[in-house]
């Protein structure tokens, strides 16, 4: 089945990491679980070990396995976010609301969007000739520098704070308290995965439910590897 998917006349020197990924796109649209795609990874593994030995190539790109029996990654629903929301706009927590709604919208980490600056948005032409802006972070979690597009209401609350960082105002406890506090009005004080950090996979799923490929979503969120994705 690798074999058919690759290309039978596929040069065993050109399959690096980007073919790797693809491969796993493939297999995932055909329908195969992570576990079954490991089975095959490790068949393709066997033949690149045997080619590598043979020296017929000169390196055995990295083949990354998918998690298994993890369960499901929790991300908000419509009407969740909208509650959530509604609650921290009703106890004046205005800032903290802009600041979940643009991690929704980014996928930044909580510490990637306090960290950026005004200067790293700029303003570009989308495909429709429309003036839009994106936002680059830098000196991220995995190293690598990226830039995104930013959504219209991304774009109207970051362009309401003024000075060098829109949310640099923020302290690890103000975070705490203030997600506690609409947790609990929300009954989720026992969701343990009910944590900041679900805006990012938010970002993330609604992405794929909208048809986006798993690599854009790879770059986008700044993963090295397709099976963190």
């Amino acid at each position: 089945i690798v074999v058919d998917i690759l290309g039978k006349n596929t040069n065993v020197k050109d399959i690096d990491e980007n073919v790797v990924d693809k491969l796993i796109i493939e297999l995932m649209n055909k329908g195969n679980s992570n576990g079954t795609i490991n089975r095959k990874l490790a068949a393709l593994s066997k033949m690149l070990t045997f080619a590598w030995k043979r020296k017929l190539i000169t390196f055995k790109p990295t083949i990354e396995w998918l998690k298994e029996g993890k369960g499901r990654k929790r991300f908000f629903t419509d009407q969740e976010e909208n509650k959530l929301i509604q609650i921290l706009r009703h106890a004046d927590f205005n800032y903290f609301a802009d600041f979940v709604e643009v991690l929704i919208d980014t996928g930044f980490r909580k510490s990637e969007l306090m960290g950026l600056e005004k200067r790293d948005i700029v303003e570009y032409i989308d495909n429709e000739g429309k003036k839009k802006q994106r936002a680059t972070v830098y000196d991220t979690k995995n190293g690598l520098n990226r830039t995104i597009p930013l959504t219209d209401r991304a774009q109207t609350i970051l362009s309401k704070y003024e000075g060098d960082k829109p949310f640099a105002g923020f302290s690890d406890n103000d975070v705490r308290f203030q997600w506690n506090y609409a947790r609990e009005l929300m009954g989720l004080s026992k969701d343990k995965q009910f944590v900041l950090h679900v805006c990012r996979h938010t970002c993330a799923s609604r992405m794929v439910q909208r048809g986006v490929s798993l690599l854009v979503v790879k770059e986008w969120l700044g993963h090295k590897s397709l099976s963190q994705t």
